[in-house]
């Protein structure tokens, strides 16, 4: 069995074999001669050698009780110091090490309601309150946290929620090994605390005209009596109960938002002229066009102005990357504001438990895989290839690979549906442009990844056959394989493998086809004066896949929490091709290297205005901006034509409100006035000033800025240190330093 090995080494294990015994030539030949994904899975599992590639395991470093109670003691230390911020940390890192069911895992999280509590998180600390005692928090202290849980409601202002708190705590009380002198005070506390949230529940409902809701017995004092009669008889079960059956619309409403995603995720913007009917979360404006020298793209059929939205999309898969799951949330790629501990592993985390609950299904099947998955280290597209084959499963990705009709309704998983994992099985991979060296190193890590998946044979494997099949008919086999009660055409049983093989041969397409369609999940940091982008997540988005590129791009896309939407950055005439950036920019990097990146990752020679006319990076080009000539066809340097007055005239106006509009920005911020400024200078700038423009770029850049801010975005604190960055350096304004290959140095999709 393989743990602790990283791919590289595996598969040089693996050519080590083949030039061992001489098969290196032969294996070559055999496997260039193969056609189909499924055929070249097939081969190498057959292989021998291959072993130790279908010998790897999963399994998240071991949970420790020690650990967290180390980590606990730390969080009390912090917490008695008055750093509720740090004690809760450590609290939530406390939770996530504990052993499943352990009594640290109970402890943890009721520290981590004191935390939230004291810091006025009264929502996240009610969930965590009802989480340890769901995880067996210590019966005989429960009135601590039923006192916390009654007190968080009443200052969310659930007066009846909180009264049926403070009667649980008091139940509790009664029974706690506490000594006669220390019961009597809690008693006589908790007594009071009923006695009061029932008065300002009755108080609430008098001043809101709502006397018709109050019971008679419910304004006699007698009332709390038998409310604590029946508390000492029903105690906790009661409390529960309650809280499934809530009275108050107010109170259905406050909880609806709790289970809301989170707040640091940016809402989304409507689409610019209406939806489309023909290309899914497209603008109306936007038609889809085939055409023989560039396929499938998408053409403006109206004129379109920069700022205009013509693609809102959810992800249909996303995942965050590695380097951002201590900082961001697992589900939502969120920025954790608060940290909502995985119960089961100890490798991710969420920024509140609606997120968590979402991705309960999808993690399952993943929990224990992804500390092994970084020790193999094969990438950033392995996890979104592994979400995408466990959200279809072995069946639908039979059905895809064999091109059979299958249902289109039911759940997909991560909120797609069967279709659009369809879709998304039909991305282009450019298997035919690649070497056999690339297919045969996809081939491996495809049925590494399989093996990885599988290996959770007792728990997540047989979550995958049986959770996902569509016609609910699949049985067990003991080599792991379905078996469908409806008879397959015998035609087609060659052409079948294993639930393994089904699963490694789509993760194999999709390890080709996801380096070349899946994009970034991004987040704008800002320091002081400075903004860059941050990759923090990975998504496929089949919609936003239809763009072509252009080393001068006119859209541009914005991470809206794992939803992507996509503005036009600069006019768009009808019949205008709308073309994406894939992260090699002419104003940061020369023709020669973006040709070359290009053709090496996407198959194609660019041919966009930028590269046939070999336009100069930003910094050379000149500080002199050149008009348009109406007269002669000649490039604007060498024409000696007087100019337009009239177009001079137009872009010295422009230009005024445009270094007016910047420096409000800088001093305040900017309001949508000064946006309009900036847009309407790059219209003007596009029908009179020749390009590339210096000018251009910068105005452009600021508008970018702006639209990422609207995005994910976040405020780092920014160290003390001299600063000699500005916004635009013509005229007594400033310019960012490097501004564009901030946004295109980081902007990219995700390389293989």
């Amino acid at each position: 069995m393989s743990t602790g090995v990283d791919f590289e080494s595996l598969l040089r294990g693996l050519h080590g074999s083949l030039v061992s015994s001489g098969q290196v030539q032969a294996v070559t030949e055999q496997f260039s001669a193969l056609d189909t994904d499924m055929e070249r899975v097939q081969f190498l599992m057959k292989m021998p050698e291959s072993g130790p590639l279908q010998q790897v395991t999963g399994g998240g470093p071991p949970r420790s009780a020690a650990a967290s109670e180390q980590l606990r003691a730390d969080g009390n230390a912090c917490f008695g110091r008055g750093e509720h911020t740090a004690a809760l940390r450590l609290y939530s890192q406390a939770a996530q090490c504990s052993p499943a069911g352990s009594p640290q895992l109970s402890l943890a999280l009721a520290n981590r309601s004191a935390a939230l509590f004291q810091l006025g998180r009264y929502g996240p600390c009610e969930e965590a309150v009802q989480q340890a005692l769901q995880h067996g928090y210590p019966r005989e202290m429960r009135y601590k946290l039923h006192e916390r849980l009654g007190e968080a409601r009443r200052r969310q202002g659930d007066g009846a929620g909180a009264e049926r708190a403070f009667c649980a705590a008091l139940a509790a009380a009664r029974s706690a090994p506490l000594d006669a002198r220390r019961r009597k005070q809690l008693l006589v506390r908790l007594d009071g605390l009923v006695c009061r949230s029932a008065a300002d529940r009755v108080k609430r409902l008098l001043e809101t005209g709502q006397e018709g809701e109050l019971q008679p017995e419910q304004t006699e004092h007698s009332d709390q009596n038998r409310e604590r009669e029946r508390t000492q008889k029903q105690g906790e079960q009661t409390e529960q109960r309650k809280d499934e059956q809530k009275q108050s619309s107010g109170t259905k409403r406050r909880r609806e938002e709790r289970k809301s995603p989170s707040p640091s995720v940016p809402q989304l913007p409507p689409l610019s002229h209406g939806p489309s009917e023909v290309v899914p979360a497209a603008s109306a404006a936007v038609d889809l066009v085939v055409t023989q020298e560039k396929g499938r793209m998408l053409v403006a059929n109206r004129d379109l102005s920069p700022g205009d939205v013509v693609i809102v999309e959810p992800a249909l898969c996303s995942a965050t990357l590695p380097d951002s799951w201590a900082t961001h949330c697992y589900q939502c790629c969120a920025r954790l504001q608060e940290t909502v501990p995985c119960l089961s592993c100890s490798s991710v985390r969420f920024c509140s438990e609606a997120c968590r609950t979402a991705a309960a299904d999808q993690h399952v099947l993943e929990c224990g895989l992804l500390e092994r998955l970084l020790e193999l280290d094969v990438g950033p597209m392995a996890l979104l290839a592994l979400r995408l084959v466990a959200a279809a499963g072995p069946e639908r990705l039979r059905r895809q690979r064999l091109g059979r009709p299958g249902d289109t309704t039911g759940s997909g998983g991560e909120g797609c549906s069967p279709g659009q994992l369809d879709a998304a099985r039909g991305l282009v991979g450019h298997t035919k442009q690649r070497s056999v060296a690339d297919l045969f190193r996809r081939t491996a890590t495809a049925v590494c990844l399989a093996c990885l998946l599988y290996s959770q044979r007792g728990d997540s494997s047989t979550r995958i056959e049986n959770s996902r099949n569509e016609n609910g008919e699949t049985t067990q086999r003991e080599n792991g394989t379905s078996e469908q009660s409806s008879v397959r055409e015998e035609n087609d049983v060659s052409k079948e493998g294993s639930d393994l093989e089904e699963t490694a041969a789509a993760l194999l397409h999709y390890l080709q086809s996801l380096p070349c369609n899946a994009h970034e999940i991004s987040e704008q940091v800002v320091r002081g004066e400075e903004a860059e982008l941050r990759e923090v997540g990975a998504a496929v988005y089949p919609s936003v896949s239809l763009l072509n590129h252009s080393c001068d791009p006119n859209v541009l896309r914005v991470s809206h929490g794992t939803a992507c939407v996509v503005r036009v950055i600069q006019p768009v005439p009808a019949g205008g091709e709308l073309l994406d950036n894939y992260g090699f920019h002419w104003a940061v990097q020369g023709w020669t290297e973006r040709q070359a990146a290009l053709r090496g990752q996407y198959f194609f020679d660019c041919r966009c205005r930028a590269c046939t006319e070999d336009w100069a990076p930003h910094m050379d080009l000149p500080e002199k901006e050149y008009f348009l000539c109406d007269l002669c066809d000649a490039p604007p340097i060498y024409c000696y034509h007087e100019k337009d007055a009239s177009k001079v005239e137009a872009f010295t106006r422009s230009r005024r409100a445009f270094m007016k509009a910047m420096e409000r920005r800088k001093q305040r911020g900017g309001t949508a006035d000064d946006v309009e400024a900036l847009v309407n200078h790059m219209r003007v700038m596009q029908r009179v000033i020749a390009k590339p423009s210096r000018e251009f770029n910068n105005c452009q850049e600021a508008v970018k800025l702006h639209f990422f801010a609207e995005g994910n975005s976040y405020q780092e604190l920014a160290e003390k240190q001299p600063t000699a960055k500005s916004m635009l350096k013509e005229a007594g304004t400033t310019e960012t330093l490097n501004c564009i290959e901030r946004l295109y140095g980081k902007n990219k999709r995700i390389t293989a």
